[in-house]
């Protein structure tokens, strides 16, 4: 008669995968984020000063308006 026996084998491998899965979502929110900023930019990027004047913007601050949670603004 044959005993089975946990070896800890598949836990690891599940651990692995699931890190590997968190790993892969986490870059592909990234991804996302860094496309929607970058439209971000651009649209502010092509308004005029007068435009960005009237929101209160100097084009100087754009990429810190767009990134301002990231740089804790």
């Amino acid at each position: 008669m044959a005993a089975l026996t946990h070896t800890g084998i598949a836990p690891a491998n599940y651990s692995f995968f699931a890190k590997f899965k968190s790993a892969v979502g986490r870059y592909v929110e990234a991804v996302i984020a860094a496309r929607g900023r970058s439209e971000e930019i651009a649209r502010f990027q092509s308004m005029s000063d007068r435009q960005l004047a009237d929101i209160g913007v100097e084009r100087q601050d754009i990429v810190k308006i767009v990134f301002r949670d990231k740089l804790h603004l």
